[in-house]
């Protein structure tokens, strides 16, 4: 069976109920997303602020899914003049 990835770029809660991942965006209260843990392959989070619940990240370990932290440390603008600083060799 195909594996599903999550990508969760923006300010989130992920938390476990009834088997499946929750996840509600902060300031959309309103519509929270499931996906059932069977179904997920990889979880990549790149937002800082992020809220995952230790159910849920022993859910996802038991399902032999992968859980990717990405973290950008220099700003996008910085990152562009580096590039353009680098020497080719």
């Amino acid at each position: 069976m195909l594996k599903r990835t999550i990508v969760i770029a923006n300010p989130a809660s992920l938390h476990l109920r009834d088997n499946q991942m929750k996840i509600l965006l902060k300031g959309d209260v309103e519509n929270e997303r499931s996906v059932p843990i069977e179904d997920v392959g990889i979880v990549l989070i790149e937002n800082q602020q992020v809220n995952l619940s230790i159910p849920l990240m022993i859910a996802l370990t038991d399902s032999n899914v992968i859980v990717v932290f990405c973290v950008c440390l220099i700003h996008s603008s910085c990152h562009y003049l580096l590039m353009l600083h680098k020497e080719k060799y």
